[in-house]
């Protein structure tokens, strides 16, 4: 597989997959909304498709546009992969009847992503790892190698996205916009993911998937401000790893 279409919302996980499959010796094009995933296959053919299963639209809603879309490049060998922190049972409960070829759990280990490049497949029954409290730069490191300039520009873009989530998320729930939260909670999960900091992406997801059950207004709150407080601890962390590595280079 030698031509990648990525649909992803997370800047920072779009730039993660992007450098990790560039390393790969692999073509990868970007894609940001279910539209633009769209307009890539109109223009290109690709022969794998990585797919957020929360990008702006539902995940069936999108495959069945691919499967029914005419006007869309020739497509023969195109194999679809959902990406998800959710469980796998759930993701292939929600999706019956939607034709696609795997999961993969978020954050992606850059050993499965590789085994599917290869072989074609890959077993979709691949569980995302444990949370941990573990803050270094390894997991990056281990996704797109030891580059450091690279390492400093994602994780540079990274400190200023989550920042700018985590503002809006507190604004939404100023507002009471329970819909609109659950969608920004989605959006900002991934980069906390790619970039290691397992114990904030893990209470992010169970967040995300309780906030359907109308939880109260300090419910949310709560919920907020532990999020808040460990991220700003975890990018403190992040910001002490990059100095030292800087130094490390300059020597």
């Amino acid at each position: 597989m030698n031509r990648i279409l990525v649909g992803e919302d997370n800047a920072v996980a779009r730039r993660i997959l992007e450098a990790l499959l560039e390393d790969e010796g692999r073509h990868c094009t970007l894609a940001a909304t279910a539209a633009q995933v769209l307009d890539a296959l109109r223009k290109d053919s690709f022969d794998l498709l990585l797919l957020d299963y929360r990008l702006d639209q539902t995940t069936d809603q999108v495959i069945n546009q691919i499967h029914q879309s005419e006007g869309l490049a020739p497509q023969p060998g195109l194999k679809i992969y959902i990406l998800s922190a959710e469980p796998a049972e759930e993701i292939f409960e929600k999706m019956k009847g939607v034709h696609y070829d795997g999961y993969l759990a978020k954050p992606i280990s850059k050993d499965t992503l590789v085994a599917l490049l290869n072989n074609g497949s890959v077993e979709s029954s691949t569980l995302a790892p444990n949370a941990s409290h573990q803050i270094d730069l390894s997991h990056l490191e281990s996704l797109i190698g030891p580059d450091f300039e690279k390492i400093k520009r994602i994780v540079t873009s990274f400190l200023s996205e989550s920042e700018s989530h985590l503002t809006r998320i507190g604004k939404l729930i100023d507002e009471r916009n329970w819909a609109e939260l659950q969608n920004a909670v989605h959006k900002a999960r991934s980069g906390f993911g790619y970039l290691g900091l397992k114990f904030i992406h893990t209470q992010l997801v169970e967040w995300e998937r309780e906030i359907p059950k109308q939880m109260t207004p300090e419910a949310h709150r709560l919920r907020f401000e532990n999020i808040k407080r460990d991220s700003a601890q975890a990018h403190l962390l992040l910001l002490q790893h990059l100095a030292e590595r800087e130094k490390q280079q300059k020597k």
